[in-house]
């Protein structure tokens, strides 16, 4: 990236890196999407989250699963129940289960 006189954050240095890119490594928008669900950052998150999809990544069940955790936190139960099943739709291919304790959050919804 070159040098414009002014700071920049590491996010706009990541994008910077990740978009442009033909294949997507969607685990570089996990690591973010998860840093801004901790931080209570919900509305950051989910704009990533599209703005990774109009880029052409392809979520994988970690990136369900961190954006259920963020649904649950924020109780948005409508949502995490999608992100839910659209994470157990990729079963087939692996192994994931998520944490027992936003399934029983979910439940109770």
């Amino acid at each position: 990236m070159p040098y414009t006189g002014r700071r920049f954050s590491w996010k706009q240095s990541l994008y910077s890196r990740v978009y442009p890119c033909r294949k997507y490594d969607i685990k570089v928008s996990n690591v973010l999407l998860g840093g801004y669900i901790r931080n209570g950052l919900m509305e950051k998150s989910e704009g990533l989250h599209y703005r990774t999809l109009e880029k052409g990544g392809c979520p994988n069940y970690k990136t369900w699963d961190i954006l259920i955790e963020g649904y649950v936190k924020n109780e948005d139960m409508e949502q995490a129940v999608f992100a839910m099943k659209t994470g157990f739709r990729m079963l087939k291919k692996c192994k994931w289960r998520p944490d027992p304790v936003i399934v029983e959050s979910v439940k109770v919804f």
